[in-house]
């Protein structure tokens, strides 16, 4: 989730995410997982170092949708269906800084199976065990809104559900020469969600379950986000496949050079299996305000 330099692509460097605040106080390192990738024109994310596979858990149909996070109000920016965008998308292998980089990696927009939509957007990483690789989509916009709902689908299919090791999924915002970095991951091998503390360098544990999900499935991922003033933001909560999910957790931004951004980023972690993984995703939405 860190990233270059922030011309044509940010080059995502270290992130320096300061914990600080409230949120589980049972917050624990997380060992295996690498620091989060370093990618041009958006952040990266991390890798794993140990291998760790189960059977995909049998899963009841997702429940109604949570009322827990806010409505946006009527003057909201909503920027619906991203996946089928084709401008400032881009995608890297060594900014990802995880365990091993490779040059087998791709996204495919406008993919017809499996989708929700009838237009979905396929990442794929291949080639040595724990290879990484980045995909994200910059806006040079709207960096004047605080709040942020991101709301999408993500689909794995069977070999790739037991190839992977952790699921990237962040937002950022870059303004006024600070970093606004809210990084995320399904830390399958281990089986938390994780948060990025870019002050020490680390993953960090929480207290939320995430084990190999379903399948062949689409599963529903939103996140209510917040930057607090200049100086801070947090973790508000998430919903997973309609269970929601208070964190409450408060970080600080480093500070950056980089040109005044705003994007979300996914990143593909593979295991000690070293096989193929495809990830889709559809029906991919922010709103901010």
């Amino acid at each position: 989730m860190n990233r270059l330099s922030p011309v044509p692509l940010l080059a995502i460097c270290a992130l320096i995410l300061i914990g600080c605040g409230g949120g589980p106080s049972n917050f624990k390192p997380d060992a295996k997982s690498g620091m989060p990738g370093t990618a041009p024109d958006a952040p990266a994310a991390a890798s794993g170092s140990s291998s760790q596979s189960s059977s995909p858990p049998s899963q009841p149909a997702p429940p109604p949708p949570s009322s827990s996070l806010p409505t946006p109000p009527g003057d909201a920016a909503v920027l619906d269906q991203i996946q089928n965008t084709t401008d400032n998308w881009n995608s890297c292998s060594t900014c990802a800084q995880g365990t091993n980089k490779t040059d087998n990696f791709w996204m495919s927009p406008h993919t017809s199976s499996p989708s929700m939509s009838g237009s979905s957007r396929e990442f794929y990483v291949g080639g040595p065990q724990w290879s990484n690789a980045l995909f994200w989509k910059t806006y040079y916009e709207h960096m004047d809104k605080t709040h942020v709902l991101w709301d999408f689908y993500v689909f794995w299919d069977e070999k790739s559900m037991s190839n992977i090791w952790t699921a990237e999924f962040d937002f950022w915002q870059s303004i006024g020469g600070k970093e606004f970095m809210i990084g995320s991951q399904c830390n399958f091998g281990d089986g938390f969600w994780d948060l990025w503390d870019s002050a020490a360098k680390q993953w960090l544990h929480s207290d939320i379950p995430c084990q190999r999900m379903e399948p062949g499935k689409w599963h529903h991922i939103q996140w209510f986000l917040e930057r607090l003033g200049s100086d801070h933001y947090r973790y508000n909560t998430l919903v997973v496949d309609g269970q929601s999910h208070d964190i409450n957790r408060t970080f600080d931004p480093n500070p950056t050079d980089w040109k005044d951004t705003m994007g979300i980023q996914w990143q593909l972690d593979q295991s000690a299996n070293g096989g193929d993984v495809h990830q889709w995703v559809d029906n991919v939405k922010l709103t901010v305000w």
